[in-house]
């Protein structure tokens, strides 16, 4: 059986896509004996950007678009496999040119639909809801369909018509080095690089600054916790950049000597920020799975997460869940664990023994076991 994967594009960055399609890529092997794995590569057009100099061309045409729908496709159409296996379905119009019939897409979330539901004042926000549709029904084209969480595919059926049958819920792992310990002087030094004083709490927040993750919300309570409840709060904000918007509310709120971004970092780095920080804070409006929450509770570090589907799924009992819209109740739940100890500890320890039940060797096992279902017709 050859199995063709199609990944992102790499100059999408985008982190927690790329963890899942390069976990896949290195374990399906190990499960899948005797077979063929093949990873399509597909190197973006770079034309665009050489030779169209007009700035609405290199705006709206630019390279990235014009790989996505154009030179993914093309490439896509004679890279097929006896299974195809599209792994973001920000990229389901690739079935444009793929079997469905022997197709899988992988839904990490059904964001999408939220900003269809949207309405548009703008002819960008016109043209971004008709692309998001278009790209979602050829999504939803595919003979199967793999989602992240119990959470999405509840979310899928009762959006669409979708077969709950062909739906297979296969939540993603967490890489073995988040459990792996740290020396404290590497942390302490870590700290230091971030002139944040060891005797102050760190709060942590990892992923994009994209509105749903609720960065307003997030800001708010970290200015509470310093203002009204005197705790010496910083903030670290990992993979993300901050808006304009975003930053004059940082200034208004009077939080610019205590907050901290690092847009990239490596993987080490990483590590290191969930080990120096107290707590992990992540007051999304929505989610389709929660990758921070995973990482976070393998390195040890307790959640406070909002109350939604996806993060109630993946961290359970071993965290603490707050409204995402209410601040106050947010610096109310971190300054809390923040001073109490034995909470604490029962949170790093119930989340180390929650996230060791996510394995990638897990995750590919179970994609392979759709892939032969799919491959003996069984679908």
């Amino acid at each position: 059986m050859r199995i063709s994967l199609f990944p992102d594009l790499a100059i999408e960055n985008w982190k927690s896509m790329d963890r899942y399609a390069h976990r896949l890529r290195a374990w399906l092997p190990l499960v899948a004996d005797q077979c063929e794995i093949r990873w399509a590569r597909v190197e973006p057009s770079q034309w665009l950007d050489r030779y169209l100099r007009i700035p609405y061309f290199k705006r709206v045409l630019n390279d990235r678009f014009y790989s996505r729908y154009v030179v993914y496709p093309r490439a896509a159409r004679a890279f097929q496999g006896d299974i195809n296996h599209v792994l973001d379905h920000s990229y389901g119009h690739l079935l444009r040119v793929l079997d469905p019939e022997r197709t899988i897409v992988t839904v990490h979330d059904l964001y999408p639909f939220h900003l269809m539901d949207e309405p548009a004042r703008t002819l960008r926000q016109l043209g971004r809801a008709r692309l998001l549709r278009w790209v979602m029904e050829y999504a939803l084209r595919a003979r199967w369909l793999i989602v992240n969480s119990a959470w999405t595919r509840w979310e899928l059926m009762q959006r669409t018509g979708y077969p709950a049958s062909h739906i297979s819920v296969i939540h993603m792992g967490v890489d073995d080095i988040f459990f792996q310990p740290i020396d404290e002087a590497t942390v302490r030094e870590y700290r230091r690089s971030l002139a944040v004083p060891s005797s102050a709490a760190l709060v942590l927040h990892v992923g994009t600054c994209d509105r749903r993750k609720n960065i307003p919300s997030l800001l708010r309570a970290i200015e509470r916790l310093v203002t009204e409840m005197g705790v010496d709060a910083y903030m670290l904000q990992i993979g993300g950049r901050f808006t304009s918007d975003q930053e004059r509310f940082i200034d208004r709120l009077g939080l610019n000597g205590r907050i901290r971004q690092r847009s990239r970092v490596s993987m080490r780095e990483l590590i290191c920020a969930y080990r120096a920080a107290d707590v992990l804070l992540l007051p999304s409006t929505y989610e389709g799975f929660g990758m921070p929450t995973l990482e976070a509770m393998a390195a040890g570090t307790p959640v406070v997460a909002s109350d939604i589907g996806a993060f109630r799924e993946i961290v359970g009992d071993a965290g603490l869940f707050v409204p995402p819209t209410d601040p106050e109740r947010q610096a109310e739940v971190v300054a809390s664990l923040l001073e109490d100890a034995p909470l604490r500890a029962r949170l790093i320890e119930r989340g180390r023994a929650r996230a060791i039940r996510f394995s990638w060797a897990e995750t590919a096992r179970k994609t392979f076991a759709v892939y032969r279902r799919l491959h003996a017709g069984d679908a």
